[in-house]
């Protein structure tokens, strides 16, 4: 009845009010996913939108019938839909909606079906079986009312044992329909040896690895992964994970008295091998752990000194400095290292309780006119700013050529931070070390 569907659309409405409240609000996150997977995929033609949502059709058609999807992580590959029994079912329930075709429930059940193919027709990779989680109620609502039609058929038309039997095949039917269900998601589904990779078991055992950290660990990551949805599940707090791209020359390196946990992907390209290294060299206490799934971890001690500088450097700065820029970040340390016509700069700083953009660090070389003859600017390499915690100390080198010509000079450098956007510089910045060019 037309009551009844108010009801149900007010229902509705409000529990779905919470999502069109933000969505009113943000309308950016609404559109989003739209413009995501609108007619984007390997079934998509391009320039023609139209032609997408028509080859669809038959691809959706099809998917629920006979062919399915090849993508393990939404079905068993090539398995259908609906199973060939699960289909007789649901086409003998759209022979009985047909014929009932003006009954108020009938309307709204086709409308629900139709509807909810939509996001699999409009996108360009169907058949999707993500997206037709909306319509699985309604093709299975169908699938019901096509099963009572047979039975009640049976029951009406036929008498005494041929009743029975019929009927008792149309249950028979159905048990098979449970067993052949039961046969592919529970043993072939299950047991498929792809599985644990495309459902991120790995990421998993990593979440829960790092979970079971004491809460005072520093939690680090690398390289750095697009998919983190997983860890953060199994881990629960994602603001305790950091990840970093694992790149030589940079070390995040924790609080001062906490402990720190780095996991490693080896599995990954990336100089795995290379930062254990660089992890132990800075922390001569820490210890790496074996190798399970891929990853491999290192540990360092609480007790281990976070600002740690290179002996033999030409500046070195002392263990007590400490540069305020801005009051958001303090330089702890620094090294100057110089070989030939090169500098290998070390910088060792401590993120600020109001760090919470990305900035771009710069080492600038001065003559001694103040002219800058050569310069670094980039981010810090692979770990942005924004990521750091209050507290938190960061080892960031750079290496940067000097123009010839400038043999036997006295040089200074300066360093800090400013924001790409606006240009801005994170305070003053702060003076280094003055050498001679050899």
């Amino acid at each position: 009845h037309g009551s009844h569907i108010l009801l149900m659309a007010g229902m509705a409405l409000l529990v779905a009010l919470p999502i069109l409240l933000f969505f009113a609000r943000f309308p950016y996150f609404f559109v989003f996913r739209l413009s995501y997977v609108a007619n984007k995929g390997a079934g998509a033609v391009a320039g023609k939108p139209w032609l997408t949502w028509l080859l669809n059709i038959g691809r959706v058609i099809r998917g629920i019938f006979w062919q399915g999807e090849t993508n393990l992580r939404h079905n068993l590959p090539g398995r259908p839909y609906l199973d060939p029994i699960q289909a007789f079912f649901f086409l003998a329930g759209l022979i009985v909606t047909i014929r009932q075709r003006r009954h108020p429930g009938t309307v709204f059940l086709w409308l629900w079906l139709l509807i909810m193919l939509l996001p699999s027709v409009l996108s360009g990779d169907a058949p999707h079986f993500g997206r037709l989680v909306g319509a699985a109620p309604a093709i299975a609502i169908f699938a019901a009312l096509g099963f009572v039609w047979l039975v009640r058929m049976a029951v009406d038309r036929l008498n005494g044992r041929a009743a029975r039997i019929a009927a008792a095949v149309l249950g028979l039917l159905l048990l098979f329909s449970v067993i052949l269900s039961v046969r592919d998601y529970f043993s072939r589904y299950a047991g498929h040896d792809q599985l644990p990779q495309v459902f991120y078991q790995s990421d998993w055992r990593l979440g829960g690895l790092a979970g079971a950290q004491p809460p005072e660990t520093n939690l680090y990551l690398t390289p750095n992964q697009e998919e983190m949805a997983t860890i953060y599940f199994a881990l629960g707090d994602p603001d305790r994970l950091r990840s970093f791209a694992g790149l030589p020359g940079l070390i995040p390196a924790g609080k001062p008295g906490q402990p720190g946990l780095y996991l490693v992907r080896t599995d990954e390209t990336g100089p795995a091998v290379d930062l254990l290294a660089e992890l132990s060299s800075y922390f001569p206490g820490g210890q790496v752990g074996q190798e399970v799934d891929g990853l491999m971890s290192f540990r360092a001690p609480a007790t281990a000194a976070r600002v740690q500088l290179p002996p033999d450097a030409t500046i070195s700065s002392p263990d007590d400095m400490a540069l305020a820029l801005a009051d958001e970040m303090l330089l702890r340390g620094y090294s100057i290292e110089q070989n030939d016509h090169e500098l290998m700069v070390t910088l060792v700083w401590q993120a600020g309780n109001g760090l919470d953009r990305d900035y771009t660090a710069f080492i600038h070389v001065l003559n001694q006119a103040g002219e800058i003859v050569a310069q670094v600017d980039r981010p810090p390499a692979g770990y942005a700013t924004g990521n750091w915690r209050p507290g938190e100390v960061v080892v960031d080198s750079f290496v940067m050529s000097l123009p010839p010509g400038i043999d036997g000079e006295a040089i200074t450098l300066q360093t800090g931070f400013y924001s790409l956007l606006s240009l801005n510089n994170l305070g003053e910045p702060a003076v280094l070390g003055r050498i001679i060019v050899e």
